[in-house]
């Protein structure tokens, strides 16, 4: 798609409007879905790459203290376990490839860890020039499945407050 746009020459000399046909749709859109990938994929990259740094613990929960973080203030506050606790845990067992731990620490932290790992070569693809199409996909659908997850974790975590297990 193109559109006209003027120039802005008013000049007694010129016998009309000059104007030039710019594209609103193309090359652009490609170089931009491309820096999105890159810091998409910088950031799965760290975060795995810490989660490799750490000792998962044995309890499901309590990882993130390695990283010199105080624990869940949910769970001091009220005793409960919050929709996130365990996730740390999870993605250090996630990246050792202890998936069956990873899911019990927090069934929602390993799918998140999953679709991570998932999306990483095809967004390391999309960096280098390759796969757009499948990239502008997840791109697009990225938020849905964000949302998708969102719910998810919601509803673990309400069955956990219900019952005292994940799933």
């Amino acid at each position: 798609f193109f559109f006209q746009a003027e120039d802005g020459i008013r000049d007694y000399k010129v016998t009309g409007v000059q104007t030039c046909a710019l594209p609103i749709s193309g090359s652009g859109s490609v170089a931009a879905d491309r820096r999105r990938c890159g810091m998409l994929l910088l950031g799965i990259s760290l975060v795995f790459l810490t989660a490799g740094l750490l000792t998962p613990e044995t309890s499901g929960s309590g990882t993130l203290r390695q990283l010199g973080l105080p624990g869940c203030l949910v769970r001091q506050l009220t005793g409960l376990r919050c929709p996130t606790c365990g996730m740390t845990t999870g993605f250090a067992f996630f990246v050792r490839g202890q998936w069956l731990f990873a899911w019990q620490a927090n069934p929602a932290g390993f799918l998140l860890a999953a679709g991570m790992g998932l999306s990483w070569p095809v967004l390391a693809c999309s960096v280098m020039g390759r796969a757009v199409a499948v990239t502008r996909l997840l791109l697009r659908w990225l938020p849905v499945l964000l949302l998708l997850w969102s719910v998810f974790t919601g509803l673990q975590w309400f069955v956990w407050v219900l019952t005292g297990t994940w799933f």
